[in-house]
């Protein structure tokens, strides 16, 4: 399991087209990576996150994937400052070396969603809803305490900050927690959580790194970034 941090370059129209469509930055990052049959997002294990850091006026991409990409693919088409903005380093033993009680900081961009209109049709099978993103802080801290429990640790602190629709362009049916927006199209909506946890189960905390957290993982979501933390 490798981690990439690549630093963008922002006057790039490339660049600046997939910071405003998750789809194509979707469609970049797996660009990186070897070609394969089906959901590459699946089969490669990709996790990405766009950090934008105002005082800096960068952004850096985060990618977690099972095989180490080629960022020198992008930096050619002049997507990343140079071909040595790009750092990667292997996480998994790292990931697995994690013990239960520790305490660490965490980001995460999420797509906290759920399900409304899911009916019974008249043969007895139950018909999916339509997805709607939740909305005040105190059900989207909710949908990640579920969640946390899901995946082996406890939320100590945590700040909340929406951030809104994204439309897409295009956008595959698989994995993608999109909800429509007021005028019909397909977007996907996003909340950024940042705080502090303690590792409940090893083995489940273990999964959620690298699975990721809830829907929308193509298009930026579900990536949980950690680092050395404090008691609270």
């Amino acid at each position: 399991m490798y981690l990439s941090s690549v630093l963008l370059n922002v006057k790039s129209r490339a660049v600046q087209r997939d910071l405003a469509d998750p789809y194509q930055m979707h469609r970049s990052v797996l660009s990186t990576l070897p070609v394969c049959e089906g959901d590459a997002r699946a089969h490669f294990g990709v996790l990405h996150r766009a950090d934008s850091y105002l005082e800096t006026q960068r952004i850096h991409l985060l990618v977690q994937s099972k095989v180490a990409p080629d960022w020198n693919r992008l930096a050619k088409k002049n997507y990343v400052e140079s071909e040595s903005a790009a750092r990667i380093q292997s996480v998994l033993s790292l990931y697995e070396s994690i013990p239960v009680g520790q305490v660490l900081a965490f980001r995460l961009r999420a797509n906290p969603t759920k399900k409304v209109d899911t009916k019974t049709g008249p043969d007895g099978q139950r018909r999916n809803g339509r997805r709607v993103l939740l909305q005040g802080e105190t059900a989207q801290i909710e949908w990640l305490q579920r969640k946390s429990r899901q995946c082996g640790f406890r939320v100590l602190d945590v700040t909340v900050q929406p951030e809104g629709l994204k439309h897409l362009t295009k956008h595959s049916p698989v994995d993608n927690g999109l909800v429509q927006s007021s005028m019909g199209e397909a977007a996907i909506g996003t909340v950024l959580y940042e705080g502090y946890l303690r590792v409940a189960v090893a083995s489940d905390f273990l999964d959620c790194l690298v699975q990721g957290i809830g829907p929308g993982k193509a298009f930026g979501c579900g990536l949980l970034s950690i680092a050395p933390g404090f008691q609270r």
